[in-house]
């Protein structure tokens, strides 16, 4: 069974069908629980729970509890938080371990779950197949019904999440946003009370977007993913800047007071220089993905900053920073991982200790950002119904190889599908954007032909 079920980050796919049921959640949660006790964890050993503001979430997040307790481990829900908020939790709570209910910045069609064990970290590839493995020793007819876990979970769009304000609050309380006009689009999901919350604490004027959840609006238009209204409200509202998160808040983007996008990349950046000024950067080292552009590698470097490159995930991310001791890593969707604070994204601390330098630099993007400079980049997907093997499609491979030798020492090009979509990802990078264009549009045309869109049948 390796391999089956996850993906690049955690279990996810359309609500009602394998493996998104409450019956496959129930035997997760026997599954988790029997792996952890395997592990060493003691009966009784609590296991915590949260969900994104998903309607399907609340039956999932049931089941699978009622799994985890059938196993001998006690789940406790937190009800509607963010994960960076449940992983922190876990360490403040001291529970043996965590699961989020999330699809992240997918619609609320889909749903999902992703772990984490001490000290906020998520699993390896070595645990999911245990945990795949395991699945295989229980009942597997999905049709069977599912009662009700105990002790319930409620069912609301609220949760706890005053520990982990008051710890972020204290933290940045240095940080004065008096009289700063702030658009915070949080995506109808998870952050759309703890992000306001905390933006206020510190003294902004907030303007909400996407904070009306339904259980069916969650990234629907709004989000990180679609910064369109977002930068709408800031001009509309003479807001100084924005920030938009995705549905469970482990990411965000921010945008200038112009509407123009900082992406994962150029915070990072951001991030990197200001620790290395305050003598805060370990190693003088952080991590990307193979999915950030050229430029950052290039930008860093003028500062003696070292780029370490990664498989995308920020499971990944997280590794290379714990294993060699570093501060900060990312990636450019707006996964930013802080070492100070967790080893998983927190899209919050990411906004916030990105504010933080811009007040420094006198509340001036351009100043804070100064020296990070893009290789042009064009970027995109293709929604696709089947994935064959990239390498055994001849003219996509005949087109690659031309594009690689075109562009070599000036460029690069980069086709992966999506673990977490069906998608094909196309991205590529060279000296100018028409050229960058360019070769999108022909790489675009050729999978389209070869692969077959979902969009066209």
């Amino acid at each position: 069974m390796s391999g089956t079920f996850f993906g690049t980050d955690g279990i996810r796919g359309k609500v009602g069908v394998t493996p998104v049921t409450p019956e496959f959640f129930y035997r997760l949660g026997l599954a988790w629980a029997k792996i952890r006790r395997e592990a060493g964890a003691a009966p009784g050993t609590t296991v915590l729970t949260a969900r994104d503001t998903r309607q399907s979430g609340c039956s999932l997040e049931k089941a699978f509890a009622r799994g985890v307790e059938e196993g001998q481990l006690t789940p406790r829900s937190l009800g509607v938080v963010p994960t960076p908020v449940l992983c922190w939790q876990m360490g403040n709570l001291k529970a043996g371990s965590a699961a989020m209910l999330t699809a992240s910045h997918n619609p609320a069609s889909d749903n999902g779950i992703k772990f984490f064990l001490p000290p906020g970290r998520k699993l390896t590839i070595a645990e999911e197949n245990a945990l795949e493995s395991a699945l295989g020793t229980f009942e597997t007819n999905d049709a069977q019904p599912v009662v009700p876990a105990k002790p319930a979970v409620a069912e609301t769009w609220e949760g706890d999440s005053s520990a982990y304000v008051e710890r972020v609050l204290d933290h940045f309380s240095e940080v004065s946003l008096k009289g700063v006009r702030i658009a915070l689009d949080t995506a109808h999901g998870a952050t759309w009370k703890v992000a306001p919350e905390l933006l206020r604490g510190l003294g902004a004027d907030v303007f909400s977007l996407g904070a009306q959840p339904d259980g069916q609006n969650i990234n629907d238009r709004v989000g990180s993913e679609h910064p369109e209204g977002l930068r709408e409200m800031i001009l509309s509202r003479q807001c100084d800047l924005g920030i938009a998160h995705d549905g469970d808040g482990d990411r965000v983007v921010l945008m200038d007071g112009d509407g123009g996008l900082l992406d994962g990349d150029q915070l990072l950046y951001i991030l990197a220089v200001s620790a290395l000024q305050r003598g805060d950067l370990p190693g003088k080292k952080v991590v990307a993905t193979v999915q950030s552009n050229v430029g950052l590698d290039q930008s860093l470097a003028a500062w003696g900053i070292a780029v370490k490159r990664v498989s995308v995930g920020d499971r990944w991310v997280s590794e290379a920073m714990q294993a060699e001791g570093l501060r900060w890593g990312g990636e450019s969707s707006g996964h930013l991982i802080c070492g100070t604070y967790q080893w998983t994204g927190d899209g919050m601390v990411a906004a916030l200790s990105a504010l933080q330098v811009w007040e420094e630099t006198g509340r001036d993007w351009g100043a804070a950002a100064k020296g990070f400079r893009k290789v042009p980049q064009r970027s995109g997907k293709l929604p696709v119904r089947h994935k064959p093997k990239l390498e055994t499609l001849p003219r996509l491979s005949a087109a690659c190889a031309e594009a690689e030798r075109e562009l070599a020492g000036k460029g690069r090009i980069m086709l992966r599908y999506s673990g977490t979509e069906s998608v094909l990802r196309i991205l590529v990078e060279a000296p100018t954007r028409e050229l960058a264009q360019n070769w999108f549009k022909r790489l675009e045309h050729i999978a389209r032909e070869e692969i077959g869109s979902a969009e066209t049948g």
